[in-house]
């Protein structure tokens, strides 16, 4: 699975009053591909999300963004191999 670790310091927050906690929340801006049977192309990884994109799956005529960034990204980290089909 995927994980993420959040290391800061909340000094600069101030103390609180007696009895109070405080909260932090994180926002996470992105998407789960998954491999449930009804997840379009679940079992591979292309074709990619991305956040312009009109539906999911795209049509023909939209596109994953193809640049230098994009290529360094996709060959770094995008490198899940799946060893079976899905039934």
């Amino acid at each position: 699975g995927e994980e993420i670790a959040i290391s800061f310091s909340a000094d600069e927050a101030g103390p609180l009053p007696q009895g109070w906690t405080r909260d932090f929340l994180v926002y996470v801006d992105g998407y789960v591909k998954d491999m449930w049977a009804d997840t379009a192309y679940g079992s591979t990884v292309a074709p990619l999300p991305f956040h312009d994109m009109s539906s999911y799956p795209y049509t023909d005529q939209e596109s994953y963004p193809d640049d230098q960034q994009r290529q360094e990204y996709l060959r770094e980290y995008n490198t899940r191999w799946i060893g079976r089909s899905l039934p």
